[in-house]
């Protein structure tokens, strides 16, 4: 599959500052700028009407003003070379009148086409010019505009620090100024961002509070975007069902906007999404539908994508020639145009091509330079690709891949992209016993003989078993209740644990846990030197107690030190600020609930109601009214009482067992969820609630929405963010905590000094497969 770079909002501050009238010219002007967003057409009409009222009055100022909401209209129907003429003009007329703001205007214009055209440093230029200009007229729209922009700009050239902070000071002052059309497109971008930074949960966060902002100004263009990027992100974690429903709506919304600069974008997206389902017959027709728009408009950096895309579909077909026709193309594009990230993904499949030609020799150095193009933009998706890329291809001809395949691994699976992390895996093999693991123990000897204090020593040789056994977790557990980690395995990943004791003369200190498919034999003499260096740095047992890089006072409730939940409490620390729904997935006895009471506690609503419904436990014919409450009268005797909602109003409510629920309810739940409103049984009046909704299940709803008994658009409702719960068993290595907790609460309860347990009462509870979990 081919991975397409997130591409921005176009942000060029088209709203125009509104100025007193000054006679039919502006008042026109006035008009077309209320009209842009929602008829382009008639806004385009007004503003004609407007430039010859201004030029029969020879008014200088209304005529630039005119022109540049003119270039404005030509620019989102993609006629930029008509649209560069216009402004041009327009600054001139500027200039004439000693308009600064039209002045201002027209500088951001040129800055967007030449950011259209992929003449980065020169919109970059453009945009200075205008940031300078709209801070000395105190233009707050328009200093958030210009920083939008930059920002960027300086992502298209992988200065990301520099990109975050232009675009978190563009966030700030609409946020201060009430500009909700801005916001929406500064957390769009700030999306784009976060992708490019490998943190692509906070990017959905961003894109879906985009969304919600978008929507709530009608703005499709935008709001065409927002899914396009949404879905391309499933699409590059292998979610092809969901990724395709959000595209589907991209691409009708980018139609409906007429607004081809957003169309050729999804039908780009959309075009990978059917050649990962091998529907290339589809994906070419796509991309030819692409292409067309990319030449008309003169988007050269989206044609450069599209002819990649197109070239690998062509490597499929064995059309190797018409492969590398169009990737020498696409390759004097970026390099034209200054297109980086793109280039380095063009090298990628170029690689890919000479590789397939046995041409050993360029397709190494192809990716070799893909990587290093790449690299300089940070661990993103694209270089963990050329990673593998050249890894496979290393490994194919004999030579040693497994260094570039070890890091394509960890990219992909902090990135959350789990096919991709198994397909390199399963090229990297079991890790080598040899060479390897004499310099673990090498370097593990030096380390015992440093003196370090406890938690160095487990700290760093932690770190020495991530690095000379790559792929395999690990995590030390001391009888006092510390807790050490370092482990890249996912929740349910298909590995095995392997336990060792942490012993010296007969006295039990602690437990490894590796996450592997190793032989234990191979990591024994590994626990012995740790054993050996933890009863050197202990004087004196530690106090009971949970002590963990977490911050526990912030999840009291939640014990667990392992990956899974490290994960769980990074997602909380996330989420909870914001209003996104979330959906907590795990077995029973997981904590959901606790999640969804610590994301309220966690929350601006933590002084509200939190209100739990268990949707199994409530008869159907009652849950409705549980919910929604009931109008007098409805039955007799009946009164009036709210339901759940009602109560939980600016507060939270937490949908337990939510896959239990009715497909008629379904729909109700989907309408709270769209509209915030509902109605009372029996009653018409729509009721208006502010609640924060955390839904929770047990079951495969992926499943239940194919047999059709869970709706689809209420799942991508309620699934803005998921938090994943792992079952005690696949995450074993919190049970010693677990222990020191329990044991801690009952020395309390009953007022006994309960020191702890006995090691063959820990081996027995690490053995036991835990089926109620937690």
């Amino acid at each position: 599959m081919a991975e397409k770079r997130q591409r921005p909002g176009r942000d060029s501050g088209s709203q125009q500052d509104r100025e007193q009238s000054l006679g039919p010219a502006i008042e026109l002007i006035e008009q077309a700028q209320k009209l842009f967003d929602s008829n382009l057409a008639e806004s385009a009409r007004l503003a004609r009407k407007a430039l010859e009222l201004a030029r029969a009055d020879n008014n200088l100022s209304a005529a630039a003003q005119a022109l540049n909401l003119i270039a404005d209209t030509e620019r989102m129907e993609g006629r930029m070379d008509s649209s560069f003429s216009l402004t041009q003009e327009a600054l001139e007329c500027a200039k004439a009148a000693g308009d600064e703001r039209a002045k201002a205007r027209a500088i951001s214009t040129l800055g967007s086409l030449a950011w259209h055209r992929g003449e980065f440093d020169l919109a970059i230029q453009w945009f200075e010019q205008t940031l300078a200009l709209r801070e000395k007229l105190e233009q707050k729209n328009g200093v958030a505009a210009c920083c939008s922009n930059l920002s960027l700009m300086y992502c298209e050239k992988g200065d990301l620090a520099r990109a975050l902070d232009y675009q978190q000071r563009s966030l700030e002052i609409r946020e201060r100024i009430g500009d909700r059309d801005g916001i929406g497109v500064s957390y769009l971008n700030l999306g784009m961002i976060y992708v490019d930074l490998g943190d692509w949960d906070k990017a959905l966060e961003s894109y879906f509070r985009a969304l919600a902002e978008k929507e709530r100004a009608k703005d499709k263009a935008h709001m065409a975007l927002c899914y396009n990027n949404i879905g391309e992100l499933y699409l590059n974690r292998g979610k092809l069902d969901r990724a395709k429903f959000y595209l589907e709506k991209a691409l009708e919304l980018a139609e409906a906007a007429h607004a081809p600069w957003v169309k050729c974008e999804v039908l780009g997206t959309l075009g990978e999404a059917a050649f990962a389902a091998r529907d290339l017959g589809r994906a070419q027709d796509l991309y030819e539908q692409d292409r067309a728009i990319c030449l008309e408009t003169n988007d050269r950096e989206e044609l450069a994508e599209t002819l990649r895309r197109w070239a690998e579909l062509d490597l499929v077909r064995k059309e190797v020639a018409s492969a590398r026709t169009k990737l020498d193309e696409a390759l004097e594009i970026c390099t034209q145009t200054g297109l980086r990230r793109e280039e380095g993904n063009v090298r990628r499949v170029l690689g890919q091509l000479l590789a397939a030609t046995e041409d050993v020799t360029g397709a190494k150095q192809s990716l070799e330079q893909s990587i290093v193009i790449l690299k300089s933009l940070g661990n993103n998706y694209e270089l963990a690709c050329s990673l593998l890329a050249l890894g496979r291809l290393q490994s194919e001809t004999g030579q040693d891949g497994k260094k570039l395949l070890a890091q394509a691994v960890s990219i992909f699976r902090n990135l959350g992209v789990l096919f991709k992390a198994t397909e390199a895996e399963r090229l990297l093999g079991p890790t080598d016993a040899g060479t390897a693991q004499v310099d673990l123990m090498q370097d593990l000897t030096e380390l015992v003989c440093q003196g370090l204090d406890t938690g160095g020593l487990c700290e760093q040789a932690l770190n020495l078993l991530a690095e000379k056994a790559p792929g395999s977790g690990a995590a030390v557990f001391l009888r006092d209740g510390r807790v050490f980690r370092h482990s890249r395995v996912e929740p349910g990943a298909d590995t095995a644990g392997i336990t060792l004791p942490l012993e010296v003369g007969g006295r039990r200190l602690g437990t490894l846990v590796l996450r592997t498919d190793g032989e234990p034999s191979r990591f024994k003499t590994i626990a012995d030197l740790l054993a050996l260096g933890l009863a050197q740095a202990q004087s004196k047992p530690a106090a009971l107690g949970l002590e963990t890089e977490k911050p526990e006072s912030r999840f009291p409730d939640i014990i667990g030190a392992d990956t899974s939940l490290a994960r769980v409490f990074e997602t909380i620390e996330r989420v909870a600020p914001t209003r996104a729904s979330v959906l907590v997935l795990g077995e029973s006895g997981t904590g959901k609930e606790l999640v969804a009471r610590t994301l309220h506690r966690l929350s601006d609503r933590s002084g509200q109601p939190f209100v739990a419904v268990n949707c199994a436990a409530i008869p159907e014919n009652l849950l409705e009214t549980e919910l929604f409450g009931i109008e007098k009268g409805t039955a007799t005797g009946v009164t009036a009482r709210p339901g759940k909602f009602e109560t939980a109003d600016r507060g939270t409510v937490f949908l337990d067992e939510i896959g239990d629920m009715s497909l008629a309810l379904q729909a109700k739940m989907l309408r709270v969820l769209q509209e915030r409103a509902f109605e009372r049984v029996g009653g018409r009046e729509p009721v208006k609630i502010d609640v924060r909704i955390v839904a929770a299940t047990n079951q495969d709803l992926e499943k239940a929405m194919a047999d059709g008994k869970f709706r689809r658009d209420l799942f991508y409702r309620l699934n803005v963010i998921t938090v994943s719960l792992p079952p005690l068993r696949e995450r074993k290595q919190d049970i010693p905590a677990l222990v020191a907790y329990f044991t801690g609460r009952v020395s309390q309860e009953y007022s006994k000094p309960v020191r702890g347990v006995t090691d063959d009462c820990l081996d027995c509870l690490m053995a036991c497969p835990w089926p109620g979990n937690v």
